[in-house]
């Protein structure tokens, strides 16, 4: 879960992007990771999940 790996570093990680409730646990589940290459996402997620908490300016600088 995000709590549990939250201040941890890890060389891989299998991550449920789908079952993230909200954009801090998406980010905490991520920045857990030491390699961009150590990142497994379990199955799809949409980017609805991950864009509703932005700001629409913040959205647009990176789309």
């Amino acid at each position: 879960t995000d709590y549990k790996v939250q201040g941890r570093s890890l060389k891989r990680v299998i991550l449920d992007l789908a079952g993230c409730r909200s954009l801090q646990s998406v980010y905490v589940m991520l920045s857990c990771a030491t390699f961009l290459t150590g990142i497994a996402i379990l199955r799809s997620f949409t980017g609805k999940k991950i864009n509703q908490h932005m700001t629409q300016e913040f959205q647009d600088k990176f789309q």
